[in-house]
């Protein structure tokens, strides 16, 4: 089963895109918001990797940087991990009687309801034990150079695991002075049109010392050609306090979108924050790294977005010029609500689209361990757009947890798509989950093999009480049928 909603026509908001910009318009009212300004970076420079593999890279010890959980997050958790030991009765606060139904297996190996997966060419990448949590990020290039990114280090492969570069990234840029510190949260997207890959990471988790760095590879082969590199001190666009947290990344056909999150040094959330990056000058040796920026987006209800997650093309190419974004509310919610980026005007709407209900579980338990596993929360933790120009509808997948089937405390993946066509805008979902476990972090990568189709990819990482954890694939199609869980990696 799935949850469909149909959303009533309302007034057509003015700056909604045209079929031939690939994103058919969201039939209601919604909050537009110009660039808050335009900003140049504070400084600049060329990763040349001049020495490809370190060698002698010691790994240092750190903690790493925490992403900050609200207080309704923090409660809703530990409430359900008592609920979960049964030190606790069930209460109706902590039941979601109106989420999401689904499909729910006892273990990672399930029979299969559509066709089977398999997993290919396979090799272990870059380890940092030392590093928590390890952020670890990864894109794939049309000639098969892997790009793999964690919190400290950046790892360049051939296709069949033959590593070409391996370095910190204090190594990687040079070993700049204004990026000293831990630098964190990399992401990473490929432009299989440019055939260049676009890098994000962060330094500092103050107000005084949150600095962004935007990264692009100036060929095709980035362990020969070398990267552009952009920074800038978070404080000289938002003087309230706040610091830069937990980016997402998207491109469409000409730009480079950066999201966050932001946070007092008191660890309280601030707001968001959305760049906008011409992709051209990124890649350009005479680039000048300058971006548009907006701060505290609404939609339409006025209400903050949380987590806003740019959703890149999904098949071949790009779509564009103007963009899609989606984002849920981290403890809590029953509203998605969608962003669209107006590149004519250089402007926001958001849109607030109701859903069915969906709440955070307890941390996933582990085998023969005391301590728990962090699921993190309901923030949205992958997107992807796929347009078909022959029915002019366009499909928004994108996936986040929640607890399911009535359970109140385990999580599963909700794998979601917002359905945008002339006349109307649908919004669907549904569940996938284990019965004697968790699943959470999760992905995804539409699966397709040409515009009209459904299918995507969702990775995930699975743990229980009864046993050690590891990672997921599945697949799901236009009906919400998965195919078998395969094991990626056991723990």
């Amino acid at each position: 089963m799935h949850r469909t909603l149909l959303l009533p026509i309302a007034l057509l908001l003015s700056v909604s895109l045209a079929a031939q910009n690939m994103i058919p318009p969201i039939n209601l009212p919604g909050k537009v918001t110009p660039a808050a300004g335009t900003m140049q970076p504070s400084g600049k420079g060329v990763a040349t990797l001049q020495t490809p593999i370190d060698l002698n890279f010691s790994l240092k010890s750190s903690n790493g940087v925490r992403h900050k959980e609200s207080t309704e997050v923090q409660a809703l958790k530990d409430a359900k991990g008592k609920i979960r030991m049964g030190l606790q009765p069930m209460t109706p606060e902590y039941e979601v009687t109106n989420g999401f139904n689904g499909t729910f297996a006892p273990n990672p190996t399930s029979s299969a309801k559509t066709a089977n997966i398999q997993v290919g060419a396979n090799f272990a990448g870059f380890n940092d034990p030392s590093a928590w949590p390890n952020d670890n990020d990864v894109a794939v290039s049309n000639s098969g150079m892997v790009i793999s990114v964690c919190n400290s280090h950046i790892d360049m492969y051939q296709s069949n695991g033959t590593g070409v570069y391996s370095q910190s990234f204090t190594a990687f840029f040079g070993n700049n002075p204004d990026l000293a510190g831990l630098i964190f949260d990399p992401k990473i997207v490929y432009d299989d049109e440019l055939d260049r890959f676009f890098l994000v990471c962060l330094v500092g988790n103050t107000a005084a010392t949150s600095t962004v760095i935007v990264a692009a590879s100036t060929g095709a082969d980035p362990s020969q050609t070398g990267w552009n590199y952009y920074y800038f001190k978070y404080n000289t666009i938002d003087n309230t306090g706040s610091w830069f947290d937990y980016p997402t990344i998207g491109i469409n056909s000409s730009k480079l979108f950066v999201s966050g999150n932001t946070y007092l040094d008191n660890g309280n959330n601030a707001g968001n924050v959305m760049l906008a990056y011409s992709k051209a000058d990124l890649i350009s040796n005479n680039g000048t790294g300058n971006f548009s920026y907006w701060l505290d987006l609404t939609d339409n209800t006025n209400t903050l977005g949380f987590t806003i997650h740019p959703a890149s093309y999904g098949a071949a190419g790009n779509y564009g010029p103007n963009a899609l974004f989606v984002s849920t509310f981290a403890g809590s919610g029953a509203v998605f609500q969608a962003w669209v980026y107006d590149n004519a005007n250089n402007s926001f709407a958001g849109y607030s689209l109701q859903s069915p209900q969906y709440q955070v579980g307890s941390n996933a338990g582990q085998l023969n361990l005391g301590s728990d596993l962090d699921v993190g929360d309901c923030r949205v933790k992958g997107a992807t757009y796929v347009y078909d120009s022959t029915s002019n509808i366009g499909v928004l997948h994108f996936v986040f947890i929640s607890v399911f089937n009535g359970s109140g405390t385990r999580n599963g993946v909700i794998k979601a798509d917002i359905t945008l066509d002339a006349n109307n805008t649908t919004v669907n979902g549904s569940a996938f989950g284990l019965n004697d476990g968790d699943l959470a972090h999760p992905g995804i990568a539409f699966l397709g093999d040409n515009s009209r189709s459904r299918d995507v990819l969702v990775v995930a990482n699975y743990s229980s009480a009864t046993g050690f954890p590891g990672s997921t694939v599945f697949s799901v199609d236009a009906n919400y049928q998965q195919s078998q869980y395969i094991s990626l990696q056991d723990g």
